[in-house]
């Protein structure tokens, strides 16, 4: 059972391995998964093993130890065969859904954060959401503890993440018997809506590879320019219905971007706000690296035990450091960032602003800068000056 445990959080944690998008991230992995090898494995052991001292039938025990003049009253044998029998219970249950947990954790975070997953991942943790589903009904209150539990041991955050997720998202608490199997459907909507963006994502950079010659690099503080000349033979190469169809399309991909453009800047507020020291992610390792530190100085743990854990906590301020330098330009998927979403709608409105003059269709061009082109273009040179 132990090994079912240990092999479950390894699994978790090493199978996604094309998720880590920069080494900061595989560094932190590899310190998580050096603390429950060398720590919580070795915790777990201890656990089995005292529970193993504990006889399945106490008459058979008596007999066997009767030499030893070890008296043990029928009350204490009761409060140690119920300890056995829970402490049991408590193993099995982890080893049975702890992947499940951990899973749903990992990839809504990576879908949040757009890393690259692929179709397999993403439909295993949609079946680690309706496996939990099922099986939340008759263990709801295992499965609070279960949490709790791994979230004290620092080997899932996912309680506390719900937490933040429903604070953030529905401005609402969290109420575990209610809200848990609400937030395992939201994880499924999460997936499926990543899904889509990252198929919209690769529309974007077919439409951005299709326009590239008509925005050669430049000098200029954007890096870039239109080339009228260029735009003007792109259409009059083509028939007039072709021109608006290639004019509609692009209007399309405006309406989807200026819509991942407002989605990456939801996710992100709600990173900062799922990180930060005052009650996320960041005060939680702080937390518990101040309670291990006391545990040291009182000889209640090894330095070995500290140090892998504080492995973890400066591991992951790094990433929150670098999450934090980035900001919002360099949010979201590799090669679609939020600065890149932005120019991609401003060179799309350029083209279509370009086409509207030259055929004069002014009420068309008014209610194109108006409604989007002069704020995209106020907030995109903003950025880049």
């Amino acid at each position: 059972m132990n090994e079912d445990i240990n092999n479950n959080i390894s699994h978790s944690n090493e199978q996604k391995e094309d998720r880590v998008d920069n080494p900061l991230e595989e560094k932190y992995r590899k310190a998580k998964a050096d603390y429950y090898r060398h720590v919580l494995r070795k915790r777990d052991d201890d656990l089995i093993n005292k529970i193993q001292k504990i006889p399945d039938d106490w008459n058979n025990y008596s007999e066997t130890r009767k030499s030893e003049n070890l008296i043990i009253s029928d009350s204490q044998k009761k409060r140690l065969t119920d300890i056995k029998k829970r402490k049991s219970w408590e193993l099995k249950f982890e080893s049975l859904n702890i992947f499940f947990l951990i899973n749903i954790e990992e990839t809504v975070l990576s879908c949040l954060n757009y890393r690259y997953l692929s179709s397999e991942e993403l439909g295993e943790s949609i079946e680690s959401a309706n496996h939990i589903t099922t099986e939340f009904g008759s263990n709801i209150t295992n499965f609070k503890h279960l949490l709790l539990s791994l979230a004290k041991r620092s080997v899932s955050d996912l309680y506390y993440m719900i937490i933040s997720f429903r604070k953030y998202y529905y401005k609402q608490g969290f109420i575990f018997e209610k809200d848990f199997i609400s937030f395992c459907d939201d994880s499924i909507k999460i997936i499926n809506e990543y899904r889509k963006n990252m198929t919209m994502v690769l529309q974007f950079s077919e439409t951005r590879n299709n326009l590239a010659l008509l925005f050669p690099k430049s000098s200029n503080t954007i890096g870039w320019k239109m080339d009228e000349i260029a735009v003007k033979k792109y259409f009059e190469d083509k028939e007039e219905p072709e021109r608006y169809q290639i004019i509609n399309e692009l209007k399309k991909r405006v309406r989807e971007a200026i819509f991942f453009k407002k989605k990456l800047t939801v996710d992100h507020e709600y990173m900062r706000y799922y990180y930060n020291e005052h009650d996320g992610k960041v005060y939680r390792y702080n937390f518990i690296t101040e309670a291990l530190k006391t545990k040291l100085h009182e000889n209640q743990i090894t330095p070995e035990v500290f140090e892998r854990f504080e492995n973890i906590r400066n591991s992951f301020l790094e990433i929150k450091r670098d999450f934090d330098i980035k900001g919002i330009l360099e949010f979201g998927p590799e090669g679609f960032t939020y600065i890149e979403t932005l120019e991609f709608i401003y060179k799309c409105c350029k083209i279509i602003e370009f086409f509207y003059l030259r055929s004069m269709k002014y009420e068309s061009l008014q209610t194109l800068r108006t409604e989007t082109l002069y704020s995209i273009e106020h907030e995109y040179f903003s950025y880049k000056s």
